[in-house]
């Protein structure tokens, strides 16, 4: 696949680029199993929403360890080199948190398909129920990654690395809010939670609140009816209107990173070169009674 100026697929693009014989895609499912058992996209592959996160104590949503993505490369047969395409069911989180979590550890050529199944399903592009039907799909003219890659050697997780550029400690945010961190500027914090988790009166950690200077955009917000994202005009004046600027760094969360990896695609997608996520979201800074909070 050519490489996008955007990390965002519409329906037609990606019909296209299945039909295309020269090119080979990795498409993965990331909605609920339950969903997928409705349709799917020909030649996806189904990756549970669960396999993007990682507990630990009263912090969820930590990003999953390196043996963990190894396996979904192994499984799925993809490289660092390969084009992956991830959707879910529209509106929702689980596509835009595997491309966060993919970015992360390195897997660059990942493109997030707009509206999910809803608009692909609009745009009058067939799904199937059964792998041996997905040939059918414009006339079985198709070449999807479909399992292991067997021409390259296995993916181990002693060779994946962490983007620290992309994925923020909770140390590490303290230190750039105090201005600690080599001087570095203080981050733009961006909290993509509802309107009452934002004030502190919808308290889902030991404490509720925001952190200091956290400016409020709620996910939800980013996307029209239908499930789209809305056009970048609009998405740019919405930011402009927060006072969120494109020339310093950001920094995403919600709960658990779900929500607010919907915010980093966004902000990846407009240009936006320096942006990060709280390993961990509230449920780590929320938990903490040592973090500074404004409610």
């Amino acid at each position: 696949m050519t490489a996008p100026t955007a990390l965002i697929v519409d329906s037609n693009s990606l019909a296209q680029a299945i039909a295309d014989t020269s090119q080979t895609l990795t498409i993965l499912d990331v909605r609920p199993i339950s969903e997928r058992e409705t349709g799917y996209v020909p030649g996806s592959q189904h990756l549970d929403p669960s396999r993007l996160n990682r507990s630990e104590g009263r912090v969820n949503g930590l990003l999953p360890k390196a043996s963990e993505v190894a396996n979904w490369a192994n499984e799925f047969g993809f490289t660092a080199d390969s084009w992956i395409v991830v959707y879910d069911g529209g509106r929702a989180t689980a596509a835009a948190r595997a491309l966060w979590v993919l970015h992360v550890y390195g897997f660059n050529n990942v493109l997030w398909l707009d509206g999910g199944v809803p608009i692909w399903r609009q745009s009058s592009h067939p799904v199937v129920t059964d792998d041996s039907t997905s040939g059918n799909f414009t006339g079985g003219n198709r070449k999807t990654n479909a399992g292991r890659n067997t021409n390259s050697a296995p993916i181990s997780a002693e060779t994946l690395r962490t983007d620290p550029d992309l994925v923020w400690s909770k140390h590490t945010l303290l230190a750039r809010f105090s201005q600690t961190e080599d001087a570095k500027p203080v981050p733009q914090a961006i909290d993509a939670r509802s309107a009452a988790e934002f004030a502190g009166t919808d308290v889902r950690s030991a404490r509720g609140g925001h952190m200091p200077g956290a400016v409020h955009f709620e996910w939800l917000d980013l996307f029209q009816d239908d499930g789209r994202l809305k056009p970048d005009a609009q998405l740019r004046d919405a930011l402009a209107q927060r006072s969120i600027e494109a020339s310093k760094p950001c920094v995403v969360y919600c709960q658990s990173h779900q929500r607010s990896s919907v915010t980093y695609l966004v902000l990846k997608h407009l240009g936006f070169s320096e942006v990060a996520a709280l390993d961990g979201a509230w449920s780590n800074w929320g938990n903490d009674p040592d973090t500074p909070i404004e409610r």
